[in-house]
């Protein structure tokens, strides 16, 4: 069983989500970066070239950034993307994000996010808006995050075991979605000079303040 991954089927673990079609099922946070791509154009409505860092020999990462650029007629907005593949390249990246930007996309993309403190201090010392794939990146300098919830996964994914536990066949058992949840930093907001509105923080779940 696996808990998480991006998008199973892509990745050739399942069939399909309702029919998974192996001796397998889990739960999937799916590509929500449709979702978080309007999170962050809501806190940033100027933002129109988009810097999307990432690193294109991971699978999952090159299938969430294939979803990001079909964002730009539906956003209005220009996609700026650098690779890299490896730790060097990752720094040459952040010091290297480009002045003509107006926002930075963090992919759920493990080399990227082994160094999501290097790009939050990079996006507030350049006064950019950050979005991040995950709660704790946000809780470390990022921005904004649409995101699932590590624990709430988990608990998703022990009920799962359960019933495979109690004879259900993982064949049988559709893979899950987990649930969504808005994180916000206010540090960050001050700092670049972004001022979040009431409504928007009467939404998060998580507000750093």
């Amino acid at each position: 069983m696996f808990v998480p991954l991006t998008d199973p089927v892509g990745a050739g673990v399942v069939d399909s989500i309702e029919e998974p079609g192996a001796n397998i099922t889990g739960v999937t946070f799916g590509i929500q970066e449709i979702k978080r791509m309007e999170w962050l154009l809501r806190v940033a409505p100027d933002a129109q070239r988009i810097f999307v860092p990432y690193n294109d020999e991971d699978n999952s990462a090159r299938i969430a950034f294939e979803g990001v650029q079909a964002m730009t007629d539906t956003f209005d907005i220009e996609i700026v993307p650098e690779t890299a593949r490896n730790d060097e390249e990752i720094q040459e990246v952040i010091d290297n994000i480009p002045d003509d930007v107006d926002a930075i996309f963090l992919l759920p993309d493990s080399l990227v996010m082994s160094r999501v403190d290097g790009f939050s201090a990079a996006a507030v010392e350049q006064g950019l808006p950050i979005s991040a794939p995950s709660i704790p990146a946000v809780e470390s300098g990022a921005l904004i995050a649409f995101s699932m919830d590590f624990h709430v996964a988990g608990i998703q994914a022990s009920t799962l075991a359960n019933r495979i536990l109690n004879g259900a066949s993982p064949t049988d058992l559709p893979v899950e979605t987990t649930e969504f949840f808005l994180a916000v930093n206010l540090e960050t907001a001050d700092a670049i000079g972004i001022e979040i509105s009431d409504e928007i923080l009467g939404q998060a779940n998580t507000i750093v303040r």
